[in-house]
């Protein structure tokens, strides 16, 4: 599936097989919703098409900003950024979700809307479970809470992340993506 969408949006060469980590990374999630057919029905293969070139574009900019697309899941794009320096990690976070709401795709008779969540904190990344059905899974509290943030979405196209990920910005990124249209929301985690 991964190079069908390649295909379709870059021609950028294959990741190398990833290593474990473990660390403070950037976990996100992008999701499509509220898909309407502006000219009626669709037909399945029109669906396909319209979410590979959704998918596919976001793979694109993610992986330009040094992510690494961890799987597709329905509508969803599920990426993350390997622990690095927390500021430069997340100003590119920042630069790839703006651009994914900034450079949507324009899909001729459809209309659809992203949400986007994303969290810097604790997370590891090995290759988990039986051997026969072993595959790299990336774990912890900065996946949790990017699978939880995009649920509060109030229907337009837009990003979420919490409060501590945004106090961890650089100053001119943080500047930037609390001012960011079309919505940007911080919301506060328990420990």
């Amino acid at each position: 599936m991964r190079a069908w969408f390649k295909s379709k949006s870059s021609t950028a060469p294959e990741p190398t097989l990833p290593r474990a980590f473990s660390g403070v990374g950037v976990y996100l999630t992008s999701e499509v919703h509220s898909v309407r057919s502006t000219s009626g029905f669709l037909t399945p293969q029109q669906l396909v098409d319209a979410l590979a070139s959704i998918l596919g574009y976001q793979l694109a900019i993610i992986e330009a900003q040094g992510g690494v697309v961890e799987q597709f899941v329905g509508d969803c794009v599920i990426a993350y950024w390997r622990p690095a320096d927390s500021k430069a990690m997340l100003d590119s976070v920042h630069t790839a979700t703006t651009r994914v709401i900034r450079e949507k795709v324009k899909i001729p008779n459809l209309d659809f809307r992203l949400r986007l969540g994303f969290c810097a904190s604790d997370m590891a990344g090995a290759h988990f479970g039986p051997e026969s059905a072993r595959r790299f899974q990336v774990v912890g509290r900065a996946r949790d809470r990017a699978n939880a943030l995009p649920r509060f979405s109030p229907g337009s196209d837009c990003i979420f992340t919490d409060a501590d990920t945004i106090a961890a910005m650089s100053a001119d990124a943080r500047a930037a993506f609390t001012a960011f249209s079309p919505t940007v929301f911080s919301l506060k985690f328990d420990s």
